[in-house]
């Protein structure tokens, strides 16, 4: 199966942001101090919502193909 361009920067981008989430977690619990441990709570919401956008656009694609 050969990937569409759009697909694979979609499939680079979803392995970016899981990699950014493991990085935020093992960061939360290394970092001590509290400046720096705001900062990596503020990514780290960040980091929810942008994943709650993506799979909101995933699933409108995946209803959208569904329907055609």
């Amino acid at each position: 199966m050969k990937m569409t361009e759009s697909e694979a920067l979609s499939f680079i981008g979803s392995l970016l942001m899981r990699m950014m989430g493991v990085l935020l977690v093992i960061a939360d619990c290394v970092v001590a101090n509290g400046k720096q441990r705001d900062y990596f709570m503020k990514q780290r919401d960040w980091y929810v919502g942008t994943q709650d956008l993506m799979e909101i656009g995933e699933a409108v694609d995946e209803a959208m193909e569904v329907g055609e």
